[in-house]
């Protein structure tokens, strides 16, 4: 558990994010829908803390992974 798992930290554009990698502990940005982008940044101005799945060979997040 916690392979492929990212801490989100800021959304940059309407369908970009930076996210800290809990298994590379490193920033990357990943590619995302726009719907997605606006979902967390209703989490996100919530003070949630959001943790999601993503796809490293691809930058995007993991579909497949629903909720934690």
């Amino acid at each position: 558990m916690g392979d492929n798992l990212a801490l989100v930290e800021k959304i940059l554009s309407k369908n970009e994010i930076e996210v800290y990698t809990l298994d590379t502990k490193e920033t990357i940005v990943l590619k995302l829908e726009n719907y997605e982008v606006e979902e967390l940044k209703e989490s996100m101005e919530n003070e949630e803390i959001i943790i999601i799945g993503y796809d490293r060979e691809n930058k995007t997040i993991d579909r497949s992974i629903k909720e934690f």
